[in-house]
C-alpha cells in the first residue's frame, strides 16, 4: 500500500531524483523565506516511488511556490496507477492540512511521458485552473533557421544584421548587473514588474548554472537576456528585453538569433525553453506572434487544484 511521508530537505534530496532544478532542495531552501513553511513529501510502498515539494501560503500548498513550475518527481519510471495513488494521497494530505493543493506542471518538453501521466492523474482527481501556452526552440531547427522563421521576422532579422550590434556573453558581475538593468528598464517601459530583484538573481546564480547575454549598439547595451540551465539538456530563458528607443532597429530579432546560435553550438543543449506567452491562461497575442515568428514552437503548461 502506498504511503505518504513528510521528510526533511536532506532526506528528500538523498532519496529523490529530481526532473529539473526547481525541484531540488538547494533551490527550495534558497527560497524558503517566501513561504510560511515548506513540505517535503515522499510517496512509497516500502520503496520510494515519487515525491513533491510544497510551499505553504495562507490559501494553499503550492508546487511551485517560487519557480516557473513544479509537479511530481519520480525516482525511476512509474506506472500511471502509481501516480494516481500518489495524487489521491496528496489530495487527502491537503484536506488534512486544511489547504488546497495547487500544482503547475512543466511544459511537455521536459519529459512528455511522465508529464502526460501527471496531466491524466491531476485532471481526474482535481480540476484545471488554467492552461498556459509555453514556447521553446529546438536546437536542431537552427540548421535551417532562415527557412523556419516567418517572412516578416526574416526581414526584421536581416535589417538588424545590417546595424552595428555586438553580441556577447556576460563574463563579470558588472556585466550581469548591466544585463539586469536593461531588462528592468524594459519591464518598466512596458508597465510590468520583475518578480526577481537583482539580489534574488545574484543569490540564485550561486546555486544554479546561468548565462547572461548583452547586445550592444555603439557601446550602449540595448538588449539583454538571462538564461538558467534547468536540466542537463534544457536551458530556460528567464528574462529578455530591449530598450524601447532602439526597437525600430529590431534588436530582439537579432538577440533571438544569437541566443539560438550560441546554444546550437553548445554541446549537449537540445532545447531552449522560451517561457509562456499567456498569464493565467490569458494569451498575449503579440508575444505569441513574436515567438512563433522567430521559430519557436508551442506546448501546454497546465495548472491544477486538488
Amino acid at each position: 500500500m502506498m504511503r505518504l511521508e513528510r521528510v526533511q530537505a536532506q532526506q528528500f534530496a538523498s532519496e529523490m531524483e529530481v526532473p529539473h532544478f526547481y525541484s531540488t532542495a538547494a533551490f527550495t531552501e534558497l527560497n524558503r523565506h517566501k513561504a510560511a513553511d515548506v513540505h517535503y513529501l515522499l510517496f512509497g510502498d516500502g520503496e520510494t516511488r515519487l515525491g513533491i515539494i510544497l510551499g505553504e501560503t495562507d490559501e494553499a500548498l503550492k508546487s511551485p511556490f517560487s519557480a516557473p513550475f513544479g509537479g511530481l518527481c519520480q525516482k525511476k519510471k512509474q506506472r500511471l496507477e502509481t501516480i494516481d495513488e500518489a495524487v489521491r494521497l496528496l489530495r487527502d494530505y491537503g484536506r488534512q492540512q486544511g489547504k488546497k493543493i495547487q500544482i503547475t506542471l512543466p511544459p511537455l518538453i521536459y519529459n512528455e511521458p511522465f508529464i502526460t501521466n501527471q496531466l491524466s492523474a491531476f485532471s481526474r482527481h482535481g480540476s484545471i485552473r488554467w492552461m498556459d501556452v509555453n514556447y521553446h526552440f529546438t536546437m536542431a531547427r537552427f540548421q535551417q533557421y532562415m527557412q523556419v522563421i516567418g517572412i516578416k521576422a526574416r526581414q526584421k532579422l536581416k535589417h538588424a544584421m545590417k546595424e552595428d550590434f555586438q553580441f556577447r556573453r556576460a563574463e563579470t558581475e558588472s556585466d550581469i548587473r548591466a544585463a539586469y538593468e536593461v531588462i528592468r528598464q524594459n519591464r518598466r517601459e512596458r508597465g510590468y514588474q520583475l518578480r526577481m530583484s537583482l539580489e534574488d538573481v545574484l543569490d540564485t546564480i550561486r546555486v544554479i548554472p546561468a548565462d547572461f547575454f548583452l547586445l550592444s549598439y555603439r557601446g550602449v547595451c540595448v538588449a539583454a537576456a538571462q538564461v538558467f540551465r534547468v536540466t542537463r539538456d534544457i536551458y530556460q530563458l528567464i528574462y529578455w528585453g530591449n530598450l524601447g528607443e532602439y526597437s525600430a532597429m529590431r534588436p530582439m530579432n537579432l538577440l533571438a538569433y544569437r541566443l539560438f546560435e550560441y546554444y546550437y553550438n553548445c554541446s549537449g543543449v537540445h532545447v531552449l525553453d522560451i517561457g509562456p506567452s499567456s498569464q493565467e491562461g490569458e494569451p498575449n497575442y503579440g508575444l505569441i506572434d513574436f515567438k512563433e515568428g522567430v521559430g519557436c514552437q508551442p506546448s501546454c503548461k497546465c495548472s491544477f487544484e486538488l
